[in-house]
């Protein structure tokens, strides 16, 4: 047994996600956990456990929500 099993790829990662492969990259550079399996060249070759994407989905979901509450108090506030 492969001691990837488990673990997705780029593309599979970013169907999870619902995102375009390019996009996930964007997201890698944001934080996103991803297993770095080895590099050749300039090519990195990576996994991604579906757990941490889940984890990393919500930790974002939250930021956003707290993003939205500051500028949903900031228009109450009655600032233009």
């Amino acid at each position: 047994m492969s001691n990837t099993s488990g673990l997705r790829k780029r593309k599979e990662a970013a169907a999870f996600l619902g995102v375009a492969p390019s996009t996930l990259d964007r997201y890698i550079a944001e934080g996103l956990p991803s297993i770095v399996l080895h590099r050749t060249g300039r090519r990195t070759y990576r996994r991604f456990r579906i757990a941490d994407l889940e984890a990393w989905v919500a930790t974002r979901e939250e930021r956003h929500d707290d993003k939205l509450r500051d500028w949903q108090r900031y228009r109450r506030a009655g600032s233009p």
